[in-house]
């Protein structure tokens, strides 16, 4: 058999291996995280009018910014040295998540350099190759297509539909929250009636339909429709195994590295809130002496230590080279939950402390709460993943 034949037969779901790899090597000290941590915070400082700008001028996508992450090698995180890529793993890049969700950045980092370039680390043919050089170079922006119009946290791959056409594929169906929007190719999986394929689609297809909707935090999601858009043979990438497996596993990936940018977006809620109640003063004192805003602000803390602590966690677990489907996805899971729930009290306790102030644009808490808001339904809710975790944790050991 080919390999072409190897190729095609593990991209249509052949055996239903998982991926082999998850990015996540086992030499990647605590020095080195910590020295990838003071590179990305040296880069990306808090700045209110820069992420408002991001925000307004560029769809939450500063070109220059992008290609100053690409020349700092953060798009090649995931990658291993055998792809052109650093080979650092999910800790380094929810390092750098981090620092990015405490310092306001919307470029999509996650979105990208996590979800994408991970998913096509795990095809193996030329066309997959190409675009994740450029990907990593920043030369051209990529966006998976992972979910239909209803959402949910399962890859999907039967919402565009393939069929034969000669020597071309015709898809058609929809997909929705596709991040970023501005995207120049997005990854789709379609399912011709026997197994799910992958395509890239670059995004002046003819046939390929983009809508644009703004989330909470003012950055464009799109929505795809696909209308018999025809694609030749040579924009179907060949996985190393089931499409579903290696979708579900740079999806899981992405999810954690989310949970991290919240963390980040949390901390830098809470030094706000905690410097205003340092300073605003109130009956001739500042407020922060009050014993009432002060047990809050504890209980603020609380809960951003219970996600950090969970992301540990969660990270740990993912870099379990024997950890299978199952445990990646509880991992994720596990994480989400935590950090959207953490990360929405203590937005929504931030904006009582503050008092009006903390809901306006014009105040730097606004960018983060908005942000918060539209991170902790991306890759899912947490009460969606609290119902999965659900299902894959026996009773006995929660």
């Amino acid at each position: 058999m080919s390999a072409h034949h190897t190729h095609e037969g593990a991209g249509a779901g052949g055996a239903a291996e998982a991926p082999a790899g998850r990015g996540e090597p086992a030499g990647v000290s605590e020095e080195m995280l910590r020295m990838i941590a003071g590179a990305a915070e040296a880069f990306a400082q808090p700045d209110a009018n820069r992420s408002r700008r991001s925000r307004d001028e560029h769809q939450g996508f500063d070109p220059a910014v992008w290609q100053d992450m690409a020349r700092q090698g953060w798009l090649s995180i995931m990658p291993g040295e055998d792809q052109g890529g650093l080979g650092l793993g999910l800790s380094a890049a929810s390092a750098i998540a981090e620092r990015l969700g405490y310092a306001g950045y919307f470029e999509p980092f996650v979105d990208v350099g996590v979800m994408s370039i991970h998913c096509l680390s795990l095809c193996e043919d030329g066309t997959a190759a190409d675009l994740r050089e450029r990907a990593m170079a920043g030369e051209t922006v990529v966006a998976v297509a992972w979910q239909a119009e209803n959402g949910g946290l399962a890859p999907e791959t039967r919402a565009v539909g393939a069929r034969r056409a000669g020597d071309e594929w015709l898809l058609s169906g929809r997909c929705r929250h596709v991040a970023p929007a501005r995207a120049e190719t997005f990854i789709v999986a379609a399912h011709d009636g026997e197994a799910a394929r992958l395509f890239a689609i670059e995004r002046d297809a003819v046939g390929l339909v983009i809508e644009t909707e703004t989330g909470a935090d003012g950055v464009a999601l799109a929505r795809l429709t696909l209308n018999g858009l025809r694609l030749p043979s040579s924009a179907q990438l060949h996985c190393r195994a089931p499409v579903s497996a290696v979708m579900d596993q740079a999806l899981c990936l992405a999810t954690v590295a989310c949970a991290a940018e919240m963390l980040g977006a949390m901390r830098r809620a809470l030094d706000l809130t905690v410097e205003y109640l340092g300073m605003r003063r109130q009956f001739g004192r500042r407020i922060g002496s009050f014993q009432v805003l002060q047990h809050r602000a504890v209980d603020m803390w609380l809960q951003k230590e219970l996600a950090a602590a969970a992301l540990r966690v969660a990270l740990d677990q993912a870099a379990g080279g024997d950890a299978g489907e199952a445990a990646l996805q509880r991992a994720a899971s596990s994480v989400k939950a935590r950090a959207s729930q953490a990360a929405r009290h203590i937005a929504g306790q931030a904006i009582q402390l503050h008092g009006a102030i903390g809901i306006t644009d014009e105040y730097e808490l606004g960018v983060y709460v908005n942000r918060i808001l539209a991170l902790a339904s991306r890759y899912g809710t947490a009460t969606e993943h609290r119902r999965r975790f659900g299902r894959l944790v026996p009773v006995q050991e929660r």
